[in-house]
Order: C-alpha cells, then structure tokens, then sequence
C-alpha cells in the first residue's frame, strides 16, 4: 500500500503497524493523508486522516484494509425475451444494448451503445469475450468488447469488428472521457463467421485482441486501470454467448506472471528502483 500526506510524500507500507511519514510538518499546518495505491485484491480506506499539527506529533490516522470481493467470472447467453440486457449490466451514458432474437444488438444505427456488467467486482486485470452471429454489422458499424469500463462507459478499451464498408478489420481503441484513441494497428480479418470469438484483455499494462483465442493485436497502456468488462457498439451490430471477468492471460485462467529485473554496475551506496510506480 502507498499513503500520501497533503497529495505526496510518497509512503510504502508493507506490513500492518505503525507508519510515520518522511517529512515533519511544522506546528499549525494542514495535513492530508490518503491512500494513493491499495494492494492487489484488497481495499483501504483512511479515517482520521486530515486536520492541523498541534503542539504534538500526530499519531490517531487509522487505515483499515479488507480483502475485495472479486467475482471471477460472469457470462449471458441472452437467450431471453426481447427487451433490455436486465439487472446484471447498467447501460452506458449513450445508450444501451437491447436482446432481439437471443443476442445482443446495438440500439442506434450511427451512433454508440453499450452494456457494463455490474453484478459484480472484478480485478484490474480483465477479459471481455463474445460471439459474433450470422448477421454482420454494415457500412461503418462495429462491434466490441470492452475492459476496464467506468465513468458510464465513458473510459474503457474497446476492441472492435469494424465492418469497415466491406472490409471487415479488427481494432483496438482506448476511450478516455468520451474520447477514441487507436492503439496499435488494424488488423484486416476479412468477413468474420458466425460463431467466431472476439476477446479483449487487460493483464497489467498488456491490452489485447483475441480471435478464437489467437492475440491479433497487442499494446502497451496504462491509463486505464479499474472499472468492469462488457460491449459496446457503434450500429446495430449482434453478439451472442458473452463472458467476462478476472483476466487469465487473456483466456480466462490464471494470469501468466513474469519477472522484470536486470544488471547494476558501477554502484556505490544504495540506489533506490521502481517498476511501474512502486
């Protein structure tokens, strides 16, 4: 876990137990504690944490963590009357999915809709899959499964079945604030069959696209961290048999792991390394 006092001052603790931070504060400031990173799988929350030194060291801020409830999947094979995607899923700020039948279909010919899974909580590191049916989307319509959703749908990676006017290509987008980003390339996948898988997966700072289980496109990014897998469409494209959750190596399983390290030479003293902030 990393506090910050007054929006830094970094602190690292490692262990349950009485903490200090580095920097002494002079008699009548303000101070600010806050947790800038919980553990993997656990949130904390401060209490006690803001006021004025006084004429003593402050020692009364309490952090409490407790394990997160993780669910480790979810699935919807939307085979159900037409209507809404139902409780489990909160449609996006532009608009929802709707079932027609027994799949899932985008509700605004040019424009975007989308579903988030929120039945449950999941990790940081995600997977959102689906099938595609036998209708295909048309013109400049796509469809996509979506990681690390938040904000109303409004933040999340999106990787798509872009029709594309005929020619159909697989892309991966980041959307941040209502904003769309391409990241990495297009791939061209040609029409797609009923019955092909689409995935996306967020495993760290590794995003990718999966046909049938075979990665299509991979980058590098971390601005996104958090929020819940689920669809998102621009048309009236149609998927079936959705599936998502903790990420597994981008398969559903347990993640694959891999250590990062390397040589120092030339040291004299200590130095101090961080790898993605910590």
């Amino acid at each position: 876990m990393v506090l910050a006092d007054n929006g830094g001052d970094n602190l690292s603790v490692t262990a349950s137990g009485a903490f200090t931070f580095p920097t002494a504060l002079a008699g009548g400031a303000a101070y600010a504690v806050t947790v800038a990173s919980s553990p993997s799988g656990q949130t904390c929350a401060v209490s006690g944490g803001s006021g004025t030194i006084a004429a003593a060291s402050v020692t009364s801020v309490a952090i409490s963590c407790s394990s997160a409830a993780l669910a480790s999947g979810a699935s919807d094979d939307f085979d159900r009357a037409d209507g809404s995607l139902g409780s489990n899923w909160a449609d996006i700020g532009d608009g929802g999915l709707a079932i027609f039948g027994d799949a899932a279909a985008g509700t605004a010919a040019a424009g975007v809709t989308g579903d988030v899974w929120t039945a449950n909580t999941f990790s940081g590191d995600q997977f959102s899959q689906f099938t595609l049916t036998a209708t295909q989307p048309s013109g400049g319509q796509w469809i996509g499964a979506a990681v690390r959703a938040q904000s109303g749908g409004q933040s999340a990676y999106v990787g798509i079945y872009f029709w594309n006017s005929g020619s159909p290509e697989l892309m991966l987008f980041k959307r941040s604030g209502g904003s769309w980003t391409q990241l990495g390339s297009a791939v061209n996948s040609g029409p797609l069959a009923a019955g092909t898988q689409l995935e996306v997966t967020a495993a760290g700072s590794a995003i990718s696209v999966l046909e049938n289980g075979s990665a299509k496109i991979t980058v590098s990014d971390t601005s996104i961290t958090g929020g819940s897998p689920g669809i998102i469409s621009f048309g009236t494209g149609q998927v079936d048999n959705w599936s998502g959750g903790n990420a597994a190596g981008g398969t559903g399983g347990t993640p694959s792991t891999f250590t990062v390290g390397g040589t120092v030479s030339g040291l004299s003293g200590t130095v101090v390394l961080q790898d993605n902030g910590g």
